[in-house]
């Protein structure tokens, strides 16, 4: 039982910190320390993609190991938060590609019309 309160003490005082920035479809290492900065074992770490919107979605990413790191792989670019403990660490995920959908299609339409119609506004000689 003392193992348990020690292991919840540890990962409500933990720090969240990542290997490098995260990229949508590549590897980065989530890293749990306590806050004299040693690894944080059995730590559950969860990420709420797009956190406070309607579509948002929240997963487990694993349980830290011995040296207090968990391997995680985006699932989706945009907005996240991990989160380990009571700690939480807001994270922007990078895209690998450019996006596409109905929202890449407008933006390129509105950047036709706004260079159509500075070059119908050119001076003519």
């Amino acid at each position: 039982m003392n193992g348990l309160f020690v292991l919840l003490l540890a990962t409500a005082l933990a720090t969240v910190e990542l290997s490098e920035p995260p990229v949508d479809g590549l590897e980065t290492l989530v890293t749990i320390t306590d806050d004299r900065g040693n690894p944080v074992h059995g730590a559950t770490v969860r990420v709420i993609h797009r956190a406070g919107l309607a579509d948002s979605a929240e997963m487990a990413i694993g349980i830290s190991d011995a040296e207090g790191q968990v391997p995680w792989v985006p699932a989706q670019s945009g907005t996240a938060e991990l989160i380990a403990g009571d700690q939480t660490l807001p994270v922007q995920v990078a895209w690998t590609t450019i996006p596409t959908g109905p929202a890449s299609a407008l933006l390129m339409v509105v950047i036709a019309a706004v260079l159509s119609l500075g070059y119908g506004l050119r001076p003519r000689s």
